[in-house]
C-alpha cells in the first residue's frame, strides 16, 4: 500500500504501520530469494557476463556493420562460456546442484 506521510511505504509485513520499514536490502550476506541463496560464484558469474556483454555492445557499436555483429557475438558467447567455467570452478558440489535445480524449478 502505498501512502503519503510518515509512513509513505508500507510494505506486506506483520509490523504495525506506525515502525518504519528498510527499503533496501543489506548486502552483508548472501541475497535470498525464496529459499534460494545466491554466492560468490553467482556474482562471480553475472559480473564477468555484464562485463563481456557490455564488450560486445561497445564492438558493436564501434566496428563497421557486419564486423560489429561478428564481434559482439564473439565476444558475448566468449565471455558466457568464460562465467560458466568461472562458476564451475569456484562454486561447490552443493551449490552446483542447488543452481541446476533452481534452473529446473524456475521453468
Amino acid at each position: 500500500m502505498i501512502r503519503t506521510g510518515e509512513n509513505a511505504l508500507h510494505l506486506k509485513s506483520q509490523t504495525s504501520e506506525s515502525q518504519p520499514t528498510t527499503v533496501f536490502a543489506t548486502l552483508s550476506g548472501p541475497l535470498t530469494t525464496a529459499s534460494y541463496v545466491y554466492t560468490m560464484p553467482h556474482y562471480l558469474k553475472f559480473s564477468i557476463s555484464l562485463v563481456f556483454a557490455l564488450l560486445g555492445l561497445w564492438a558493436f557499436v564501434a566496428l563497421p556493420l557486419w564486423q560489429g555483429v561478428i564481434g559482439f557475438i564473439v565476444i558475448v558467447c566468449f565471455g558466457s562460456w568464460l562465467a560458466s567455467r568461472a562458476f564451475k570452478r569456484y562454486a561447490t558440489p552443493d551449490e552446483i546442484k542447488e543452481d541446476l535445480q533452481a534452473r529446473l524449478d524456475s521453468d
